[in-house]
């Protein structure tokens, strides 16, 4: 990437460019990992509620006292349940920009951002050029674009770079400005690089508790429902 864009390419930087794809696309498994598990439980929920409905609950009926029970109440309820986990599968590989799910992909694209950056100066890339080589590193190049603008500008600091934190910032822009910015960005790579596995186990914990929360709930729905037809059935 950084090489298509005349920046990076001598030996030693593409070298390192390469060790870096290969760190970010083991991070970027994890991540599908935790968006496909949404996907396995909201087709759980969608097979087991089909055969409770469309059978289940319609067996009842054949039984002395058996009523009709509500499905129609059931499969609206089941297919909210359903929608909501595909919902979250989208958010969780940044389709969607639900707030919270998607921070595990906003701290790989963060990591990925500060690691070919620095990697880049140290090729001896102008740091605003290396930013912009490094855009497509990450899914959202406009950071890139506005913290270069930004050292183009004089270093503001009140800068919004919504991959890096307030304090990541600041520091950089300073750091621009003294003079200092090639060790600057080995210190917020280091920190990223240990960071990181932290980020992703926390992200892939909340996908995984949102979602058995979102099916467990349908489940307790389909559940209430086998047992309110069953006991209706049995009582006379």
């Amino acid at each position: 990437m950084a090489a298509e864009a005349g920046v990076g390419g001598d030996a030693e930087t593409e070298l390192a460019l390469a060790q870096l794809a290969g760190e970010l696309a083991v991070a970027d498994q994890t991540l599908r990992g935790a968006a496909a598990y949404p996907l396995v439980l909201a087709l759980t929920v969608l097979g087991c509620g089909s055969i409770v409905v469309t059978v289940g609950l319609p067996a009842l009926t054949l039984l002395p006292g058996g009523h009709a029970a509500p499905t129609w109440p059931v499969a609206a309820a089941l297919g909210g349940a359903v929608v909501l986990l595909v919902l979250l599968a989208a958010a969780v590989a940044q389709r969607l920009p639900v707030p919270g799910l998607a921070l595990g992909r906003q701290r790989l694209d963060g990591f990925a951002l500060v690691s070919a950056t620095r990697t880049l100066v140290a090729g001896g890339a102008e740091l605003p050029r290396a930013l912009r080589a490094s855009a497509g590193w990450c899914t959202n190049p406009v950071v890139a674009e506005q913290l270069a603008r930004a050292l183009e500008a004089g270093g503001s600091t009140g800068t919004a770079a919504p991959l890096l934190s307030p304090f990541e910032t600041a520091l950089l822009l300073s750091g621009a400005r003294e003079g200092v910015a090639g060790p600057t960005l080995h210190a917020l790579a280091d920190a990223r690089s240990l960071a990181l596995p932290r980020d992703l186990h926390r992200a892939v914990a909340r996908v995984e508790l949102t979602g058995l929360v979102l099916a467990g709930a349908a489940l307790a729905v389909l559940g209430g429902a086998w047992m309110w037809a069953s006991t209706s059935a049995v009582a006379l």
